[in-house]
């Protein structure tokens, strides 16, 4: 059944009298007022019950973006944990590969994992995540028992003094990855030289090469 607005005559019209015509004519312009104001008081009241939950739970505006890397709150204890009060605990760090906003239910966020790729399949909420730090690592692996002591040391590489601070050569983006000996490989494309195989690159040149894989993932389902 089709529903028009208040007052809408239907094809084809009824006669009217003139004073029939004006009546209705003034009718449906002050239903339409009345609809509008109603649809109006709706949206306000909306955002004030909004303002006021907000308010009442110290709701923050979520301030994430595509790339941020951060970790993910998970308040599970496992199944036979001898650490309970570790939890919750911070998992990741993950890259933001989309940002989510449908309708009223508020943002959510698609995430992939910075070291092996994986894209997480359900979407986070803002209130679960944390900006990831470079000491983040040490203390997620500080909570989570038998981790720590099994962890090889990482030593800083003696670096080039030609090269960039952070020690590695200018790049172009990396092409594909690959595990060796249960240790992660990337192919990476340099400027000055063909493509090579390195065991570490740069933050930047992984979270580009992690947004861009989620991307081509994303239009290949479309």
């Amino acid at each position: 059944m089709r529903v028009g607005l208040p007052a809408e005559l239907t094809d084809p019209a009824p006669k009217l009298s003139q004073d029939q015509q004006s009546y209705f004519d003034w009718l449906r312009h002050r239903l339409r007022d009345i609809h509008a104001a109603v649809e109006q008081n709706l949206a306000e009241n909306k955002a004030q019950m909004k303002s006021s939950y907000d308010k009442r739970h110290n709701v923050v505006e979520p301030q994430w973006s595509v790339g941020d890397k951060v970790l993910i709150l998970d308040k599970k204890v496992p199944v036979g944990s001898p650490s309970v009060l570790t939890y919750p605990a911070y998992h990741g760090p993950f890259y933001i590969s989309d940002v989510i906003q449908r309708g009223s239910i508020g943002t959510a966020y698609r995430l992939i994992n910075v070291d092996t790729g994986k894209v997480l399949k359900s979407l986070i909420g803002a209130d679960r995540l944390k900006k990831y730090t470079v000491d983040d690592r040490s203390k997620i692996l500080a909570r989570l028992p038998g981790v720590v002591k099994d962890t090889p040391k990482v030593t800083k590489p003696v670096v080039d003094k030609s090269l960039p601070p952070d020690g590695f050569e200018p790049a172009v983006k990396i092409l594909r990855e690959k595990m060796v000996d249960n240790k992660k490989q990337y192919l990476v494309l340099f400027t000055d030289k063909p493509s090579w195989w390195c065991d570490a690159v740069s933050d930047s040149l992984l979270k580009e090469y992690r947004l861009r894989k989620a991307k081509n993932r994303r239009a290949t389902r479309r």
